[in-house]
């Protein structure tokens, strides 16, 4: 630990290794009570895992700013473990940047920047090649107090948000929701979800680039407002390929007094079963606008232009029976016409090959 109660900045803490393993309540903390901004904490090494109620944080409770956290590994494991940069009274949160090829949170998991005074919340930055929350992993920035929570962001090829896993920022108190932005080439959710909330102010946007989306088992992402005049934020989803969403998997932004947010999305191909919706209302206030566009749509379409005229269509008929030449007409069905009861009736029949025998073989030949 490396702290200061007073008017200095806190000292930063650095380590380097092959494999930093913090675990069984073990924890590496920079703080601040007093008016001193607390220091940062960096780790180095190609394997990281924090376990079992292992903590990296840094904090401050009085008015100076909370360290920020900079992790750099090859492999992040956080099973039971907490990231944390946490403001309590007038300090900024801390920023936490991880670089990694893998990350992975899982078993309730926390990675979070947090203010609970007059400060703004701090951000979260990740980039990493494969990005996986699940079994009730969070990310998340939130506020509770006047400051804004911070922004989330996500650089991946591939990003897998399941079974309870969850990306959110959220506010409780007068700040704004913090921001989503999401750049991952293959994006799944399988009862994850990715959310921006407000109780009292306005909901956070949630900006989506990938190149293809598939939700399932009850996901979501959503942009809402629970109870203030406070507007919905915006959904911006920028695919190239695929969206996919089934079984009761949700895009939302949503508002209850103020006005719902816009969902933007532009995308090839986009498939909703019956149980999922993408909706953008407000319950007591003007719902948002929910626009669908496909890069096909803006190219030019080729236009037929129609006759004015419409033809006589008795001209268009030739009458090729005149009835002064006694002709007749008859429906013989698949069997021909049958014989006439007055005609001699023959008891044998020989049948006829019509076949072009000679052609066949010479075809064949």
């Amino acid at each position: 630990t490396a702290e200061t109660l007073g008017e200095g900045a806190g000292g930063s803490i650095a380590m380097t290794a092959t494999d930093v393993n913090i675990q069984t309540g073990a924890v590496i903390s920079s703080s601040t009570s007093g008016a001193g901004d607390a220091g940062t904490i960096s780790v180095a090494s190609e394997s990281l895992n924090i376990s079992d109620r292992g903590k990296i944080t840094t904090s401050s409770t009085g008015d100076g700013q909370a360290g920020d956290i900079n992790l750099d590994s090859d492999r992040l494991e956080a099973n039971g473990g907490l990231i944390a940069a946490t403001s309590e009274q007038s300090g900024d949160g801390g920023n936490i940047v991880i670089t990694s090829e893998t990350i992975t949170a899982k078993n309730g998991s926390q990675i979070t920047a947090e203010t609970l005074g007059e400060g703004a919340g701090g951000s979260i930055a990740m980039t990493a090649t494969d990005v996986n929350i699940q079994t009730g992993a969070v990310v998340s920035s939130s506020t509770s107090g006047a400051g804004d929570a911070g922004t989330i962001s996500v650089a991946s090829e591939s990003s897998n948000i399941s079974d309870r896993g969850k990306i959110t920022t959220s506010s409780t108190g007068e700040g704004q929701a913090g921001d989503i932005n999401i750049n991952s080439d293959r994006l799944e959710a399988n009862g994850g979800l990715i959310t921006a909330t407000s109780e009292q102010s306005g909901g956070g946007d949630i900006n989506i680039t990938t190149e293809s989306i598939n939700l399932q088992n009850n996901s979501l992402i959503s942009t809402s407002v629970l109870d203030s005049n406070g507007g919905g934020g915006n959904i911006t989803i920028d695919n190239l390929n695929l969206i996919l969403a089934r079984n009761n998997s949700d895009i939302r932004a949503n508002a209850v007094f103020g006005p719902g947010g816009n969902i933007n999305i532009t995308t090839e191909l986009i498939f909703t079963d019956l149980t999922s919706d993408i909706d953008a209302s407000s319950q007591f206030g003007v719902d948002g606008v929910v626009e669908i566009r496909s890069p096909e749509s803006d190219k030019e379409l080729n236009t037929a232009i129609l006759p004015e005229n419409i033809e006589d269509p008795t001209g268009l008929i030739t009458a090729s029976c005149p009835i002064s030449d006694e002709n007749t007409f008859a429906v013989t069905g698949n069997g021909g016409i049958p014989n006439s009861p007055y005609q001699t009736q023959s008891i044998s029949t020989v049948w006829h090959d019509l076949r072009p025998v000679n052609e066949e073989k010479a075809k064949v030949a």
